[in-house]
């Protein structure tokens, strides 16, 4: 067997890597997060003021990505 050294468990306060004005723990991502659902928001936009209106069996599915971006705009607001 080998002599392994015991473990050490060490109570003294934490420096922090950066100071509390600097950054937050999530380094910014929340308005990464702003912009990517405003951004879906207006992709869904732009694919109704394209979709086909016109009643067809074919084109029922259509709105189908539309309804997804915006229930993903919803999710991250």
């Amino acid at each position: 067997m080998r002599n392994k050294k015991p473990l050490v468990l060490r109570l003294g306060k934490q420096k922090a890597a950066f100071r509390s004005g600097e950054r937050s723990w999530h380094n910014g991502g929340d308005i990464e997060i702003g912009f990517y659902a405003k951004s879906l928001h207006k992709a869904a936009k732009t694919l109704i003021t394209n979709l086909n209106l016109e009643p067809h069996p074919k084109t029922a599915w259509d709105a189908c990505p539309v309804i997804l971006l915006y229930r993903q705009s919803i999710e991250l607001h």
